[in-house]
């Protein structure tokens, strides 16, 4: 039995999900595009201050789209987080993320 992690990404600017495209399977340069490439990984969710963002964003690799990150780490059971949002926001983010205890947290340090 293969184990599924729910995976979520807050922030769905150019390293989160702009950089490349799902049928570009010679360079991974996103972190969506990195777990849709990994089977035991379901991206289930992304969340962006820029409601436009986040909608582009699903439709592009899938999931549901979030313009509240409380809000979706409340309503979806969220395995991995990748944060990418910009550095000064890291700390705020990432306290709000740990409250939630995922198994991992992904998030650029200074």
């Amino acid at each position: 039995m293969t184990v599924k992690y729910n995976a979520a990404i807050i922030g769905c600017g150019r390293i989160a999900v702009l950089f490349d495209q799902p049928d570009q399977d010679d360079k991974i340069l996103t972190h969506a595009h990195a777990y849709s490439l990994e089977p035991r990984v379901h991206l289930c969710a992304m969340a962006d201050i820029d409601e436009q963002k986040a909608n582009h964003a699903v439709k592009v690799w899938g999931g549901t789209p979030y313009s509240d990150v409380r809000k979706m780490l409340g309503q979806e059971n969220i395995d991995i987080i990748s944060i990418c949002v910009p550095d000064e926001n890291h700390e705020e983010v990432l306290d709000i993320c740990l409250s939630y205890r995922p198994k991992a947290v992904f998030v650029k340090n200074r």
